[in-house]
């Protein structure tokens, strides 16, 4: 089978999980690490340079290493960019091909990098060198799983971008704060830029309550009950938005929400359950990795 039919089978066998995670999918901003929020927030509003890059933008800056804390949407971010890059694949022959790999989870026990993207990918990594002049796009998530494994991992990935510079059209690797090492930028190639999920504003809220009076009222309600500060991140902020708009009531503490979420996600989706299918594993995944929020909530806020 020629290269082009062989890869967009499998895109197209990748795409109904991926549509799945992203079925409430709010679009998100992201700053340059280290750029105040306020102050980029403010350049905006006087029409300036912000810094600002929003995911639907992410191919005008093809290298980035995203970076922020549990919740705050770094793994949807990225496949997110993944969907966008494998919808133009299927519809254009000039475009990258598109490979979405976990650090985290697929590496296995060599930690080799290319070995692992032809393995998951039916050894299209491979052909695309020889097959495809337009390059490969890369999502590379789970950075800090691999980092934890063996803290040299990052001259792996060094080596690995740096030994396929000629290919590597697009390369978007997300990592969790708590890991991320500043020293890493000596090691990664300049033309990495380092940006942040960790920002959150009314305009991704707006998604949900587009009426500037409900999302005040919102906000004020959470401050009501104390539950405020989880509305600085997705995972659980969007959350509670919802509920809101469906006008059912809002959790009492940060560990009655967290319960709710971890009921809301085994129970999977009306179809689910409908028609007597599991929750997709890749739901499970990504709840097994946001119980890590549990860490950063005080005994006192839970």
């Amino acid at each position: 089978m020629r290269f082009l039919d062989h890869a967009r089978n499998h895109i197209e066998s990748t795409l109904p999980d991926i549509e799945n995670r992203l079925a409430d999918y709010i679009h998100r901003s992201i700053l340059p690490e280290g750029t105040n929020p306020h102050s980029a927030a403010w350049a905006r509003h006087l029409g300036r340079d912000d810094g600002f890059l929003q995911d639907q933008e992410l191919n005008n800056r093809p290298h980035i290493l995203l970076i922020g804390s549990s919740g705050s949407g770094k793994t949807l971010i990225l496949t997110f960019a993944y969907r966008q890059a494998a919808r133009q694949f299927l519809s254009d022959d000039t475009a990258p091909f598109p490979i979405l790999l976990n650090l985290s989870d697929d590496l296995g026990t060599s930690q080799n990098i290319e070995r692992a993207l032809n393995n998951w990918n039916q050894n299209l990594f491979h052909r695309s060198r020889a097959e495809h002049p337009s390059g490969c796009a890369l999502f590379l998530d789970g950075l800090d799983g691999a980092i934890r494994k063996s803290r040299d991992f990052i001259n792996n990935l060094s080596f690995f971008i740096r030994d396929n510079d000629d290919i590597l059209k697009q390369l978007i690797v997300a990592c969790h704060r708590a890991v991320w090492d500043p020293d890493w930028q000596k090691k990664l190639p300049n033309e990495i830029a380092i940006y942040s999920s960790d920002y959150l504003d009314d305009d991704s809220y707006r998604e949900i309550l587009p009426d500037r009076k409900s999302l005040r009222q919102f906000r004020e309600q959470c401050y009501s009950l104390g539950i405020s500060a989880l509305l600085d991140t997705p995972f659980n902020g969007f959350y509670l938005a919802r509920e809101f708009k469906d006008d059912r009531p809002l959790p009492q503490s940060r560990r009655e929400c967290f319960d709710q979420r971890i009921e809301e996600m085994l129970r999977g989706t009306g179809s689910d359950r409908n028609s007597g299918r599991a929750v997709p594993a890749g739901r499970l995944r990504f709840l097994a990795r946001q119980l890590a929020c549990i860490a950063s909530f005080s005994e006192n806020g839970m």
